[in-house]
């Protein structure tokens, strides 16, 4: 019979040799052991999944194979099944630029968040070079994110789409259709300022009907060369407007992870980033200048000329009202004016209406606005309160109620948003006082104004 005698130049070589005697060595004894500890070792580090090992000869092996000795499940071999959850089309044209199209013909659980609340529909691996991305909808998964009541997010890596479950009942109260998708990407002749790597047309269409205009927000998030941004603060996603053929200013909030810089709209357009630099010489103070800028640079704020901003002037009710509703990015209201004294035609009547009709604010008293008067600290409180309600769509907040030595001198309706304020960081006392009732500087305003965004999150 044959051993095999284990060296100490190599662990994994062997002698063959020929004993004559009949009896195992203790070379023997010390080789299986070492053979079988290496493929012990070799089981674990390579996730073997073997029920047993035994150093039987062939036949034994073989007889127990056919035995009824069953393997254990775990222990299975199965291919995993895939259900393809869509198809592709793609096309090259005479031009040179190429499409895609993503057919969908149901959603996978995998595609479901574990909350239940949104289906993901995740292409990055897929898309390539294409100018033009298309996802076809087919009925039935229409009928399942109504069903289900899911929002729909769509990842491209060249322009994303969310899409609430609110804006799906709404689009599709007349029942379910198949559902068009694109997003088509384009190069920008003229690219100052620009920080997209080009613009993205977003559509939708609705069996064969196009839809531009919705009743619910969606969101649209761009993707950006962050090469070319110097202050991500500053970064704005604009929309084409086809009348005035300008690039109008939405806002947005950019994603230090992912890249990408989103803004929620209530229609499609053709959209681009882009950062703006704007500053003011007469803006010196170290604790405003920067926040200044960078809402100028939004377009949120503005100076009295392109170079002066008069930072030591006092900011109106009007003025700061204005500035409210600059962050909304929305058309203002043309209804009829809810208060006497802000006439039809004055440069704020339809911001002022527009914070009327959203509860921004509320005037003094018989249909009174006073927009020339000086806004107070503590009316400044309640607005910058109020806006941050309606952002984030809750009626209250909790918050730890502030002492100010002249906590007297607060009005009643004012204090809890001068709690907000004050826990916040958004308004601060000078001395333990918070002055409820002096006026306010345009770049004090500013600094309020900044300070709320950025709490909400938005810069």
């Amino acid at each position: 019979m044959s051993i095999y005698k284990y060296t100490d130049r190599f662990p994994c070589e062997y002698v063959r040799k020929r004993n004559t005697i009949g009896r195992k060595s203790d070379e023997m004894k010390r080789c299986k052991r070492s053979v079988s500890l290496i493929l012990a070792l070799l089981i674990v580090t390579s996730n073997l999944q073997l029920p047993y090992f035994q150093p039987r000869a062939a036949a034994a092996v073989a007889a127990a194979e056919h035995s009824a000795v069953a393997v254990p499940e775990k222990f299975s071999f199965e291919a995993e099944t895939k259900i393809p959850d869509y198809s592709i089309q793609r096309q090259t044209f005479a031009d040179g630029s190429q499409s895609v199209v993503f057919l969908f013909e149901n959603l996978q659980p995998a595609q479901i968040s574990s909350d239940g609340l949104t289906a993901t529909l995740d292409l990055t691996n897929e898309v390539r070079e294409e100018a033009s991305i298309s996802l076809q909808l087919s009925k039935a998964v229409v009928e399942q994110l109504l069903a289900e009541q899911l929002a729909l997010q769509i990842i491209t890596g060249k322009g994303d789409l969310f899409l609430p479950q609110l804006w799906f009942a709404d689009l599709l109260s007349a029942g379910a259709q198949v559902l068009s998708i694109e997003i088509r990407s384009e190069e920008f002749l003229s690219k100052e300022n620009l920080v997209s790597p080009g613009s993205y047309n977003f559509s939708i269409t609705l069996a064969g009907s196009p839809a531009a205009d919705f009743t619910h927000e969606l969101t649209i998030s761009l993707p950006l060369d962050r090469s070319k941004i110097t202050d991500s603060r500053k970064v704005s996603i604009c929309y084409f407007e086809e009348s005035s053929r300008q690039w109008q200013l939405i806002g947005g909030k950019y994603n230090a992870i992912s890249g990408q810089i989103s803004v929620p709209t209530l229609h499609f357009s053709k959209f681009a980033a882009f950062e703006q630099n704007i500053g003011f010489s007469d803006v010196t103070s170290e604790w405003a200048k920067d926040e200044i800028d960078v809402l100028a640079s939004r377009g949120l704020i503005m100076g009295v000329t392109e170079q002066n901003f008069q930072p030591e002037a006092t900011i109106t009710r009007a003025e700061f009202t204005v500035l409210l509703t600059r962050t909304l990015y929305r058309e203002e209201s043309h209804s009829t004016m809810a208060f006497h004294d802000v006439p039809a035609d004055a440069w704020y009547a339809t911001a002022v209406q527009s914070a009327f009709e959203l509860g921004l604010v509320s005037g003094n008293g018989n249909q009174q606005f006073s927009p020339n008067s000086a806004i107070s600290r503590e009316q400044m409180a309640i607005l910058a309160y109020q806006l941050f309600q309606y952002k984030k769509g809750t009626p209250k907040t909790n918050h730890t109620a502030v002492r100010f030595h002249d906590q007297a001198t607060i009005s009643d309706y004012a204090l809890e948003a001068v709690d907000f304020v004050s826990n916040a960081g958004i308004m601060q006392g000078v001395n333990f006082e918070f002055a409820p009732l002096r006026s306010s500087t345009r770049q004090e305003a500013a600094v309020v104004l900044y300070r709320l965004l950025a709490y909400l999150g938005e810069l």
